[in-house]
């Protein structure tokens, strides 16, 4: 599950707000990308090519399971430590686009 949401939180904007925190990781320079590649389709084709879900709802997530989630993680610790903090309502979209 954890590969959906990563490529939704890169295609939300997150990443621009690391940018400087990913070439510290060397994320870029590891899997070979040039400086400013979009690193959320890579991940896409590494997801593909290793097989795993491209969505939540293949993993055998429902939209009901969704429900409350947006607002525990607006509220939860994570949220204050990311590089873009996410409103509920953000979150709400995030997790819809990641069901597929």
């Amino acid at each position: 599950m954890i590969s959906c949401l990563t490529t939704v939180w890169f295609d939300f904007g997150a990443v621009d707000r690391l940018g400087e925190a990913l070439d510290q990781l060397a994320i870029r320079r590891v899997a070979g990308l040039r400086t400013g590649a979009d690193l959320a389709e890579w991940i896409r084709g590494l997801n593909r090519r290793l097989g795993l879900p491209a969505s939540l709802r293949a993993t055998g997530v429902v939209e009901p399971d969704l429900d409350g989630l947006p607002e525990r993680a607006e509220r939860g610790p994570c949220n204050a430590a990311d590089p873009r903090p996410v409103a509920a309502a953000d979150c709400a979209r995030l997790y819809r686009e990641a069901l597929g």
